[in-house]
């Protein structure tokens, strides 16, 4: 995964008091089934700026949202109960942020749920073996993001992440290098994609707003009576890789 510059930040003239900002907004809504059929859901996002936001009030689908202001840098989060309300499927949501530097506003829509057709959760592959990981479409998403997270034995990981506008991808040869586990993740999206170059889609400032619906399979590498032996590592969860990919995106 490439890290980028954002050297696409320009200077915005604020609307009726003639001072310079550089404002760059990320809005996400995140729906995602455990293997457990457990649904789960996030939204939120976050803002930098520089002069550094003082102020700020935030706005999902009209419902207010918690409002977080570190010194370092600036961003709003709303965090709901995803046992009782996960974000719905094929439901617009707004975003709309105002600030003492600047305002934002962005909607996106969430795609339609989906699941893995290979591998099954808990296989077993062989090592440095191709793996063809195939899934279903997802109602109404106009890409996808794979992530593969392995972990051998002991506990060393290694990470991946690509965009695809296909329902399938295949792990290459040599890639799974030892026993261990894999940690498959597929984000369906709505939204521009988060590229360098892209040009987002938030009015008043520079960003993307995306909807991901997610779903993620575990996978054993090997010999499976070496890698059942131990405890299978616990995998940074879909919401930190998708912010973490979004930060280095951006950075």
């Amino acid at each position: 995964m490439r890290k980028v510059f954002l050297s696409a930040l320009v200077l915005l003239l604020l609307a009726g008091c003639g001072k310079k900002t550089n404002m760059y907004v990320s809005f996400g809504i995140q729906r995602g089934q455990s293997t457990d059929l457990h649904y789960w859901g996030y939204r939120g996002g976050w803002a930098y700026s520089d002069p550094v936001i003082k102020e700020m009030t935030a706005f999902i689908n009209d419902d207010s949202a918690d409002v977080y202001l570190p010194q370092d840098y600036n961003f709003f989060a709303s965090f709901q109960d995803p046992d009782t309300i996960p974000p719905t499927v094929g439901v617009e949501y707004k975003f709309d942020v105002k600030t003492d530097v600047g305002n934002a506003a962005a909607t996106c829509t969430l795609p339609g749920d989906f699941d893995f057709t290979s591998p099954l959760n808990g296989d077993s592959v062989p090592v440095n073996a191709a793996l063809n990981i195939t899934w279903n479409t997802a109602a109404g998403a106009d890409w996808y993001v794979v992530s593969l997270q392995f972990y051998d034995t002991l506990y060393n990981w290694s990470d991946t992440i690509l965009n695809t506008d296909s329902t399938s991808w295949t792990v290459p040869t040599g890639w799974l290098k030892s026993d261990g586990w894999l940690s498959i993740y597929i984000y369906a999206g709505d939204g521009p994609k988060i590229e360098p170059g892209g040009a987002g889609n938030v009015e008043g400032a520079l960003g993307f707003c995306n909807a991901t619906n997610v779903r993620d399979h575990m996978v054993i590498v090997g010999m499976p009576t070496l890698a059942a032996s131990k405890t299978p590592p616990q995998a940074i969860s879909p919401i930190e890789v998708m912010i973490n990919y979004l930060k280095e995106m951006s950075q």
